[in-house]
């Protein structure tokens, strides 16, 4: 008993004596990092980094870097609390910050986050709820302004009338999301005065992500080839969706650079399908070849090519009888179309079904920017027989210039067409008519005088 009695005693002994000599733990954590900030002219950034330490309390000073690095850091003087307010921006520039916090015992250093004044117009949202879309079937109920040079010159205001929701078939589930927006009243958010302004006023706008295209460049340049090709043609009030890059911030948080621009539907300013149709023409269309036809409330598969077509307007959701006529009606035409240019055994002229020099404008605008993923869309003034299909406007650039499934030899050879194999293009580059309006587009394209592409 008295060994087992000195063991026990001197295990106590050992047990106290190594907790005695182990050191006290502290823990010093940066609980929030500051975050990037976009601002507008004439306005600063507040930037925020919290810690917390078992050990004492928290001091904190803020440093202006650089870079991303940290290089060149300089202590900002009287910037010691763990908020900071940064100088205001009257030109366009980044400044890199971070903060280092510090107890009784260690110190940490916050991540380097900048804060950008781009210069660009600024749209700022915030849903009702908080929330943000994640899907074309959720949309969100909220309030827009539109910045721009430090200036509030449009908000939808505070009755949360305006709507925002996810646009898009591929691109809506990429990390950065395409949206669609929906003003309470029409407006052009292109303009200096939206509300006030004398044209292209519309409740439906887009914002383009380009979440592919690492220049966010290509969508507005093909916008820009496709302008071209109107003014060749003499006639400049052809559409083409208007456009301009801003910086969006949903709900607090910078989602990036997008192009905001019209959504291609009817209207006096964009597809003014109403406007061309004659008292006794009924109404016009406007519709889509669709892969993802069938999640849409309204399509139609054509005959011979079994190509599906949704549609634009008019609005497929809507059960009025005329619009189930325009549908029917547009649906005979285009079957009518498809075997007057496929069989050959049949004296009906494919010509005077489609109009070919949009369909040729449209070709090269998209072959110029070796597109390879884009929209058909087609619109007919009316349901007369003598309003034929009209090709356009352009859309989606995402996968062009050099980016998309290519691969053959680079530089492309001459004759490689990037949609020559898809749709109706495939016989109509065996068609003589067609090829003599290639030709003649692209040489009056060519003594055109160059013309800069002022994308920013």
């Amino acid at each position: 008993f008295f060994l087992f009695f000195s063991a026990l005693v001197m295990l106590l002994i050992s047990c106290s004596s190594s907790v005695a000599l182990e050191e006290p733990s502290y823990i010093l954590n940066i609980t929030q990092q500051p975050a990037f900030t976009v601002v507008s002219y004439n306005q600063s950034a507040t930037l925020s980094c919290k810690a917390e330490s078992d050990n004492s309390s928290v001091i904190c000073q803020w440093y202006e870097c650089s870079d991303t690095t940290g290089n060149n850091a300089a202590k900002i003087q009287d910037a010691t609390s763990e908020i900071f307010q940064t100088p205001v921006f009257t030109q366009p520039e980044i400044r890199y910050y971070y903060c280092l916090v510090k107890d009784s015992v260690e110190e940490k250093k916050s991540d380097i986050t900048a804060v950008a004044y781009t210069g660009l117009p600024i749209v700022k949202i915030e849903t009702e709820d908080g929330g943000n879309p994640s899907s074309g079937k959720e949309k969100h109920n909220g309030r827009m302004y539109l910045i721009k040079n430090g200036e509030i010159i449009y908000d939808s205001g505070e009755n949360n009338e305006f709507s925002i929701k996810v646009r898009g078939n591929a691109t809506a589930n990429y990390p950065k999301r395409p949206y669609k927006l929906k003003l309470p009243k029409k407006a052009n958010l292109l303009s200096e005065d939206p509300l006030n302004a004398t044209e292209n006023k519309d409740k439906n706008w887009v914002l383009l992500a380009g979440y592919c295209d690492k220049s966010l460049l290509r969508s507005k340049t093909g916008f820009f080839v496709s302008q071209l090709f109107n003014e060749i043609s003499g006639n400049e009030e052809l559409y083409v969706p208007n456009s301009e890059f801003v910086d969006v911030i949903l709900n607090g948080d910078y989602l990036g650079n997008y192009c905001l621009t019209d959504s291609v539907k009817e209207g006096t300013d964009r597809l003014a399908i109403n406007e061309k149709m004659s008292n006794s023409g009924g109404i016009g269309i406007i519709a889509e070849l669709d892969g993802y036809y069938s999640t849409e409330p309204k399509y139609f598969i054509s005959d011979v090519k079994n190509n599906p077509y949704t549609f634009k307007y008019p609005d497929a959701e809507d059960n009025d009888i005329t619009v189930y006529s325009a549908i029917a009606t547009f649906g005979d035409y285009v079957n009518r179309f498809e075997h007057a240019f496929y069989d050959e055994n049949t004296s009906d002229d494919w010509r005077n079904y489609i109009d070919i020099e949009s369909f040729a404008r449209w070709f090269l605008a998209h072959n110029i920017l070796a597109n390879l993923d884009t929209n058909y869309f087609l619109s007919k003034s009316s349901s007369a027989d003598s309003s034929k299909l009209v090709m356009g406007p352009v859309w989606d650039f995402e996968w062009s210039i050099g980016i998309g499934w290519y691969n053959g030899e680079r530089p492309r050879p001459a004759d490689y067409w990037c949609v020559m194999n898809r749709w109706y293009f495939t016989k109509l580059l065996e068609e003589q008519d067609f090829i003599d309006e290639l030709k003649s587009q692209w040489a009056k394209l060519k003594q055109k005088k160059s013309k800069s592409c002022s994308c920013y």
